[in-house]
């Protein structure tokens, strides 16, 4: 049904070479059923970097399918901004909880780079920076105006964070996966039909959203393909998580706190699709 729309997409070839690239391509599109598809990156490949990126479809003609998506080449769109909670409590909240992370050095290194970042990593100390990521999960105790926000949205098996950016920080390009989302969910859609374009099972429908905490500063960065979003604090974003690379950085001098909320649903029309697909900004 989707297969005129199956593409192979050769990137990182000074990553991996493009018989690698075409082997793992060719593996992904040969499965037939979810649960195996779900073993397979959980489970049976060792690199899932590797398959993230050869499950990549984009450019897609949306127009031309019978999915969520209306618009040809879907990216990444605005689709709501918070007014219910207290987005600057919440980041200041977060903020006094992540004030203690600092630097640390990595055994993580760019290709052809110098082994040692230890001048860099030694001034970026002096003015407390790091390089980690810092995930914070959100929970009912914790942070109970952001828990009942996300479990407003309209889906099902939320999973919610917070991921808190020290300057230095870098998460490369990159597709998503969704099999973890379906481990402890209420149905066995194991034996269902896998859509290969949007990776879940046939019927079901992965949403991934975005909220940003504090407003975009110079060298906050995230990149949806060749496009970048800048954002103010409380924006809501979607994207097509499992065909856009992704990528994001934090080269300024300042935290990046971001909401990240996934979760399943059934329904074609959910709200944020609607509102990706006709330019809608609902206020939630």
């Amino acid at each position: 049904m989707y297969e005129k729309h199956f593409r192979y997409r050769p990137f990182h070839t000074h990553i991996w070479s493009k018989e690698e690239q075409l082997e793992a391509y060719q593996g992904f599109i040969n499965f037939k059923n979810y649960g195996d598809y779900a073993s397979y990156v959980d489970q049976g490949h060792p690199n899932r970097w590797l398959i993230g990126e050869m499950q990549s479809f984009y450019p897609i003609k949306y127009s031309e399918l019978d999915l969520p998506w209306k618009k040809d080449n879907f990216k990444f769109a605005k689709v709501a901004e918070v007014r219910s909670i207290d987005i600057n409590g919440v980041l200041n909240q977060i903020e006094s909880e992540t004030e203690h992370l600092n630097t640390q050095e990595t055994d993580y290194h760019c290709p052809g780079e110098r082994p040692s970042f230890t001048k860099e990593m030694s001034f970026l100390e002096k003015h407390n920076l790091g390089r980690s990521t810092h995930i914070t999960d959100i929970t009912a105790n914790n942070y109970p105006e952001l828990n009942n926000l996300a479990h407003s949205l309209e889906l099902e098996n939320i999973r919610c964070i917070i991921r808190t950016h020290l300057p230095g920080v870098v998460l490369a390009s990159h597709c998503d996966k969704s099999a973890s989302l379906f481990e402890n969910y209420h149905e066995d859609v194991s034996g269902l039909p896998l859509n290969h374009i949007t990776k879940t099972p046939e019927g079901y429908y992965v949403v991934f959203i975005l909220i940003a905490l504090n407003d975009w500063e110079s060298g906050h960065m995230f990149a949806f393909e060749d496009e970048m979003w800048s954002w103010k604090a409380g924006d809501v974003l979607t994207f097509d998580w499992p065909n856009i690379r992704h990528a994001t950085a934090n080269a300024g001098w300042s935290r990046r706190h971001l909401v990240r909320i996934c979760g399943i649903t059934k329904d074609p029309n959910h709200w944020a699709f609607n509102n990706a697909n006709k330019g809608y900004t609902s206020y939630i």
